[in-house]
């Protein structure tokens, strides 16, 4: 069973705006609609059993509306196939009634993304939350390092993470983009010292600019096959978790890409789904 657990989806009517916003800012390229429909005709070309739908609360007013979304998708995740967490910014007020009653409504975790919340992973607002998730066995996904749709913040970079997790682990939780985007050496330290699992979402290939938004061959580097290799043998691939961060990216594309690595079998169905499952606590029968 292969489990993609970094994934967006956005509002049918959102949807192609959201896209072409996000698309133009990033430099980047998009590979689907965006929505639930297209998003579940990925996964059947690619052989994807589940695909983790993770979204960004961008200001604490969408918390409710975004978290409501999440559990209605998740009425019917036997059917489709798509399983969402919810999401709280760090603005958010009273965040452990908040994740108290995502636990209540069986959403399995949450996603933070500093970048967009434009706070720093070690601002004490983050700290609660983590302590709160922790508390309540929620699974955590942060996006970790740079982001290419906002250069220049560091509020994810190795440095916050680090002082972040001196304080506050959680025993769940996901670094996005293999620990750090672009800082993969100090994030290989940061998975080597912590008990954290990472996800591989954006970071094996190229970045695809649009035509209209070129890119210079060297600002279209992301993390190399051999490094990536060596983290996964250093860091142990039980902690390594297959993520696309579809549309950004193409599912089938991915997956083809981890089983071409240089690495033993069973490493690989670890990454592709095993370990997503453990995590997920969800039983195999999930179609």
């Amino acid at each position: 069973m292969i489990i993609d657990i970094h994934t967006h989806t956005f509002p049918p009517a959102l949807a192609n705006r959201a896209l072409r916003t996000l698309s133009h800012n990033a430099r980047a390229r998009y590979y689907l609609s965006g929505t639930e429909d297209g998003l579940r005709a990925s996964m059947k070309k690619a052989g994807i059993a589940l695909s983790v739908i993770q979204p960004v609360v961008t200001s604490a007013r969408q918390t409710e509306t975004i978290n409501r979304c999440a559990v209605e998708i998740n009425r019917g995740t036997l059917q489709t196939g798509l399983l969402s967490f919810g999401g709280i910014h760090p603005d958010t007020p009273d965040p452990g009634r908040v994740l108290e009653e995502l636990k209540k409504a069986g959403v399995p975790g949450i996603k933070l993304h500093p970048a967009y919340q434009e706070t720093p992973l070690d601002d004490r607002r983050y700290l609660r939350i983590l302590e709160e998730a922790g508390k309540r066995d929620l699974v955590v996904l942060i996006h970790g390092g740079l982001d290419v749709g906002r250069p220049g913040n560091d509020c994810a970079s190795p440095l916050h993470i680090r002082r972040a997790l001196e304080q506050v682990c959680p025993p769940r939780l996901i670094l996005a983009h293999m620990g750090a985007w672009r800082g993969w050496d100090e994030a290989e330290e940061i998975l080597s010292r912590f008990p954290v699992y990472a996800d591989t979402a954006y970071t094996l290939g190229k970045i695809e600019a649009p035509a209209d938004t070129p890119r210079r061959d060297d600002e279209c580097r992301m993390m190399e096959e051999e490094q990536f290799v060596h983290m996964v043998r250093r860091c142990g691939a039980e902690r390594i978790l297959f993520g696309t961060d579809s549309p950004w990216k193409d599912q089938k594309e991915q997956v083809d890409t981890i089983r071409h690595l240089p690495l033993r079998e069973d490493e690989k169905r670890l990454i592709l789904g095993e370990n997503a499952a453990r995590l997920l606590k969800i039983q195999e029968e999930t179609p």
